[in-house]
């Protein structure tokens, strides 16, 4: 296992760095708490904020990229009525097949009052298993949600009069209802965010007029210089794979994700102290991963969860702290609000002189955040 840690001497330009550096890391107490929520993300700390300022990342964007399929155009989707199993369409610029499944049928654009795909049955929309978002609009009479419903990567049916958000395969669905009606029904929209393979929906004497696919196209893996004193390197499994190298966004907290990613830390380049005490924060959607990588002086890099960080910490003289909140935001960039109902691991490591460290979370849309340190004489 690689090591970042190099022979102790003292830095010539530390006090120079010092002066110039210090009021950007070093701790600040503030008395807002937004958009820092203080109170959960460095407890037991006096630190009420310390944001990770280190590297602002500004130099990666993804491009986003979304089509939409108008069922109710009658030049792609021409009049017809469909009992027989089959593909009946395709959607997504004609890439990805809809497919009637067996004792149902679909009537396509018969007329105003029932536009799109109407009908009774179980229609299949392909996907190609990325991360994204696919928006339906849908109609059908609101007694009739109970019957009305859809299955994701081929999970069990979960119907339109459940309550919304709701999880289901990894994927998080929502509805909204303040949509116009179409004709005599109610309409709404109901979107689907995360890995899609393939998505059923069960009509019930309902229709589909619309799907609208967006997806985060990847830029090229940015080109990390790890000659500075902070950079971002490789994230590591269990099984010693690497899962990310990078975040894909900066937050006003730190760094949002949709992979892996260490953040290495020199502190004794630029701090006038060697901390006793450094905290980190990592907020993410309760079902997804809570792996961490740490490394520290003198021992060899750490990949576990967080509650299991003090067992193999301790043997090396440090101590832990861990704090886990329900309900937390989770910041996705610079500009946008929080996402709320989050989990959150606040993490506080003490020992003597943290002054090199790897801190890194599989990130996963998530935000690794809030890298703070203290020093206690």
């Amino acid at each position: 296992m690689r090591s970042v840690f190099k022979p102790f001497y003292m830095h010539g330009k530390k006090i120079i760095l010092t002066l110039a550096i210090l009021s950007l890391v070093n701790c600040k107490k503030e008395v807002s708490d937004e958009p820092i929520n203080a109170s959960v993300n460095n407890q037991n700390l006096d630190c009420a904020t310390c944001p990770s300022l280190f590297h602002p990342f500004t130099d990666l964007s993804n491009e986003v990229t979304e089509t939409c399929d108008d069922f109710t155009n009658e030049d792609i989707y021409p009049s017809d009525f469909i009992l027989t199993e089959g593909i009946i369409g395709y959607s997504q610029e004609g890439t990805h097949s809809i497919t009637l499944l067996e004792g149902g049928f679909v009537q396509i654009n018969e007329g105003a009052t029932e536009p799109g795909f109407y009908g009774a049955n179980s229609l299949i929309f392909d996907f190609d298993g990325s991360d994204q978002t696919a928006t339906f609009i849908v109609y059908g009479f609101e007694g009739s949600f109970d019957e009305m419903g859809f299955s994701v990567n081929g999970s069990p049916t979960v119907y339109y009069s459940e309550t919304f958000p709701y999880t289901v395969e990894g994927v998080t669905i929502d509805i909204d209802l303040s949509i116009p009606d179409i004709a005599d029904w109610e309409a709404f929209e109901v979107t689907f965010t995360g890995e899609i393979d393939y998505i059923t929906q069960l009509q019930f004497e309902s229709g589909i007029t619309e799907l609208c696919v967006s997806k985060v196209i990847p830029p090229e893996p940015p080109v990390i210089n790890q000659d500075t004193y902070v950079y971002f390197d490789a994230f590591y499994n269990y099984d010693g794979t690497e899962l990310g190298s990078y975040p894909n966004y900066k937050t006003p907290l730190g760094y949002y994700g949709l992979q892996a990613t260490n953040m290495v830390i020199k502190f004794d380049e630029f701090l006038g102290y060697e901390p006793t005490k450094l905290s980190f924060v990592h907020a993410y959607s309760e079902d997804q991963s809570k792996l961490v990588n740490v490394q520290l002086p003198n021992t060899p890099l750490i990949i576990t969860v967080p509650d299991s960080l003090n067992y193999y910490l301790e043997p090396y003289g440090y101590g832990i702290e861990h704090y886990f909140k329900t309900g937390a935001n989770l910041w996705v960039d610079q500009s946008s609000p929080p996402v709320t109902g989050k989990v959150l691991d606040s993490i506080i490591i003490t020992g003597n002189n943290i002054n090199e460290v790897i801190l890194g979370a599989n990130l996963n849309e998530s935000e690794l955040r809030s890298i703070c340190t203290y020093y206690e004489q």
